[in-house]
């Protein structure tokens, strides 16, 4: 699951992985299965990260960053698929507007 989050080139993100608003996962990165990635967190290049909330684990191998360049180039065609489930970009304007209305709300109702 994405949320407002920039996911960079040839980047190999496992199954159930979440990225919260404003993470950033930097190209060549790997994120394993059920990876939660707090929002504002920047996952460095060329890196194995882990966990809930993300951990560094270790640097990428030769061979894994080879790896996530095929995958890349295999699965391409899927994002054909999941293009529609994408807001276009001018409604992400609409989005920080109504996350701004539901920040002030929470802070009127603790206040």
């Amino acid at each position: 699951m994405l949320r407002s989050a920039v996911v960079e080139d040839e980047v190999a993100i496992g199954e159930r992985c979440i990225l919260m608003e404003g993470a950033i996962v930097e190209s060549g990165a790997i994120l394993a299965d059920g990876t939660v990635v707090p929002p504002g967190r920047r996952i460095p290049g060329k890196q194995l990260w882990a966990g809930s909330p993300a951990r560094y684990v270790r640097d990428c191998t030769y061979d894994e960053l080879h790896d996530i360049a095929a995958l890349a180039r295999s699965v391409g065609g899927v994002a054909d698929v999941h293009a529609e489930q994408l807001l276009p970009h001018q409604d992400f304007n609409a989005l920080k507007d109504a996350e701004a209305i539901r920040k002030v709300m929470r802070e009127a109702g603790a206040a």
